[in-house]
């Protein structure tokens, strides 16, 4: 099993997705389908991967279905005035995982939040400290983990449930795979 972590932010409302998955080739048979659906309804369609930030609620509809079908189980850590990456980061996927069974994770993944390799090796150091993580962590570039892209579908919907935002969140299809959620005020 893996874990993947993504994170979405809203001002200084930020939520944080743990995304448990059996294996890379289930994640990517949810994007391929999402990808095979938004080609077939837009033709100017090309997208290497999914972006929630930039997809059409039609498409999220798509994708959020897709995780509903394969059973993604997920965790969310909602903080409140949260102080950027820097300062609150590394506390903030902590907290995430907490609840998190890692008996049968041999890997987590995180989203690349720094622009620079050392930060996020700082991040994972401290993740490491904190948990004493019995298993592998390390960030990856969403466009290459087809996990990532997942937990973003899922964080983007969390998030704009969290926030109440205007957007539809599409959160009703996936609240039942939620497994735990907290509110953290600063």
């Amino acid at each position: 099993m893996i874990i993947y972590v993504e994170e979405s932010g809203f001002q200084k409302n930020w939520t944080f997705v743990a995304v448990k998955i059996f294996s890379e080739k289930s994640a990517r048979s949810s994007v391929n389908k999402w990808r095979h659906y938004a080609a077939s309804i837009s033709k100017k369609f090309v997208a290497n991967e999914y972006k929630d930030c930039k997809t059409p609620d039609q498409q999220r509809q798509k994708m959020l279905h897709e995780i509903s079908v394969k059973g993604f189980q997920f965790w969310v850590v909602h903080f409140v005035n949260y102080r950027g990456h820097k300062k609150d980061y590394s506390e903030a996927i902590v907290k995430l995982l907490m609840d998190v069974d890692l008996t049968d994770v041999s890997l987590i993944v995180l989203d690349k939040v720094e622009r620079s390799k050392r930060y996020m090796d700082k991040h994972i150091e401290k993740i490491r400290e904190e948990m004493l993580c019995p298993c592998n962590v390390r960030w990856g570039l969403s466009e290459k983990e087809k996990g990532i892209q997942i937990a973003d579908a899922i964080c983007g919907a969390a998030s704009r449930d969290f926030n109440n935002m205007t957007a539809p969140s599409f959160f009703y299809l996936i609240k039942h795979l939620k497994q735990g959620v907290k509110i953290i005020v600063k």
